[in-house]
């Protein structure tokens, strides 16, 4: 009898576990939809010119900083580095002043899981422009509204979305028994053929 109420208890454990695992990708965090989703469409529309002045700049070839330097993105591309005082702004280009600032190249971050769409805007707050997604969401990771990577990635190429470059495997390919029920289970050869295939 002890025996069957332990089971039932891990049992019942188990989905509430699983139930808040479920709500906490479906927002109950952050109440409605993510807020990664509004501030993106509150952010003013891309491809405009901006200059960085008079900001302190890590080039990272080797150990040095560049003082007071102006730096031009034009179509998110880096146009002009060059001392502030002999660099000109044209009427159209965005000013930040950079002074006591520094600006340097965007960081990689090469072993992420991408399990809240929130993260996106954290990683680019804190410098990282580019992630390396390790498990790729599919089957029952979408079914319990986990973020489906592949999606937030071209949303994030076409502008719609703010965040990293994301870089994405697939899903962990797991065999019997599994580490844990999320990952799919690949039996025999010619399933794991057919799951590398897929997944390329």
């Amino acid at each position: 009898m002890k025996k069957i109420l332990s089971i039932l208890l891990i049992g019942l454990l188990f989905l509430i576990g699983f139930g808040f695992l479920y709500l906490t990708n479906t927002g109950i965090h952050s109440i409605g939809k993510p807020y990664i989703r509004k501030l993106s469409a509150d952010l003013p529309p891309a491809g405009k010119t901006v200059a960085f002045v008079d900001v302190n700049v890590i080039p990272m070839d080797r150990e040095r900083v560049l003082s007071g330097q102006t730096v031009i993105i034009r179509d998110g591309i880096i146009e002009t580095i060059g001392d502030s005082g002999k660099v000109v702004l044209t009427e159209d280009v965005q000013v930040v002043d950079g002074q006591g600032k520094y600006l340097l190249p965007g960081l990689i971050d090469m072993h992420v899981h991408i399990e809240d769409q929130n993260d996106l805007l954290l990683y680019v707050a804190n410098g990282v422009t580019s992630v390396r997604n390790l498990w790729g969401n599919t089957e029952v990771k979408l079914f319990i509204r986990m973020p489906d990577q592949l999606a937030l990635r071209e949303q994030i190429k076409r502008g719609e979305l703010f965040g990293p470059t994301i870089y994405t495997s697939g899903p962990i390919m797991e065999g019997n028994p599994a580490m844990t029920p999320l990952m799919p289970v690949i039996e025999g050869p010619e399933r794991a053929a057919e799951s590398v295939a897929w997944q390329k």
